[in-house]
């Protein structure tokens, strides 16, 4: 199956301050350790980091179009007032590629599937938490041409009943059991080629959603 990999474009809040918010989302090579994964299995695999190119949503719309794929995979991050974007954009894609599967992972989906879903129905589905042994599934699902998901855990979509959920999936225990991150030179000049030691975190705040997210 060919896979493709967005860092969709980002832009700055003009009424929030949300540095501290994206370290975690940048620095967690989250994209890396999917495509490492997927390619593992045998899948071709591509990435396109628009953020880190610094791209606009229009470059990003006309590079999409141009690239060959079965699956859009996207690392949907929250950025605020701007969000609305991103589905404007997946729209588009949609829009001009409806065969195309799209799925969206990563922190912010997983807490909005319900929103994103209901509301968007340019996106198949979602993976909700760790990404990596469920998009491995999803994909060989996908690529049999019958996707069920009650038969793979950790993801989220529509049915004819509307929203659907399965049962989340356990934390990837130890985490050696990951192949090392496939790098790109955009990421490697984005944060200088961040190394991942461990997931989680040892604290509480009750404001922060890294924990709920494991």
């Amino acid at each position: 199956m060919k896979i493709l990999l967005l860092e969709h474009p980002r832009i700055e809040s003009d009424e929030h301050y949300n540095d501290v918010a994206n370290a975690p989302l940048s620095a967690c090579l989250s994209i890396g350790y999917v495509a490492a994964q997927l390619a593992g299995q045998g899948h071709s695999v591509a990435v396109y980091d628009a953020f880190g190119q610094d791209a606009t949503f229009d470059q990003c719309r006309e590079q999409l179009l141009q690239r060959d794929c079965d699956l859009l995979a996207v690392h949907g991050v929250y950025f605020w007032e701007h969000t609305p974007q991103l589905f404007s954009l997946l729209q588009h894609y949609k829009t001009f590629r409806p065969e195309i599967k799209v799925v969206l992972f990563g922190i912010f989906p997983t807490f909005a599937f319900k929103e994103i879903l209901s509301q968007h129905h340019c996106v198949d589905a979602i993976i909700l938490g760790e990404p990596e042994m469920t998009f491995c599934e999803l994909a060989a699902a996908y690529g049999t041409g019958a996707c069920r998901v009650d038969a793979v855990a950790g993801i989220a979509c529509r049915d004819r009943h509307g929203v659907k959920q399965t049962d989340f999936r356990a934390p990837v225990d130890p985490l050696d059991r990951l192949p090392f991150p496939l790098r790109h030179q955009a990421s490697l000049a984005l944060v200088g080629g961040s190394i991942l030691g461990s997931r989680g975190c040892h604290g509480r705040c009750s404001f922060c959603c890294i924990n709920p997210f494991y």
